[in-house]
């Protein structure tokens, strides 16, 4: 435990004390209470008073293609590749795209949260593509 962690880095601090400064409803901590939690977590101090900054961009697409070389479907990796920095406008015609295919195809549809599996609906009556009603997912 965090209170226990800090106690033994000779900061006697309470629980409900450090639930007040997780939940911002106390500021200003003593300077011993940031440095002992700064070498509990292994940041600077001025991590807990630096504004956030942003990623640097080159150093994520960096992340994003090692990533992409664990993809095995090579066809896969390769429209990853090929999304990668689009706007955010593209990036939702794509996907709009992409369910028109899918409906086209007889695929299986996804809701706007990726969670919810839809069947397909039916193409024409007696097609082969037809969803079986008593299937279940």
């Amino acid at each position: 435990m965090l209170w226990r962690a800090l106690a033994d880095r000779g900061c006697d601090v309470s629980k409900p004390y450090l639930s007040q400064l997780r939940n911002g409803v106390r500021a200003d901590p003593a300077v011993e209470i940031v440095e002992a939690l700064a070498d509990f977590f292994g940041v600077p101090v001025d991590y807990f008073f630096a504004p956030p900054q942003p990623p640097d961009p080159i150093v994520c697409m960096q992340a994003d293609i090692e990533t992409l070389r664990d993809v095995d479907n090579a066809v896969l990796a390769r429209l990853l590749m090929s999304v990668q920095d689009i706007s955010l406008v593209s990036f939702s015609l794509l996907i709009n795209f992409a369910d028109r295919l899918r409906v086209a195809e007889g695929l299986p549809q996804f809701s706007a949260d990726f969670h919810i599996y839809r069947r397909p609906a039916p193409r024409h009556e007696g097609s082969s593509s037809e969803a079986d009603p008593s299937a279940t997912c």
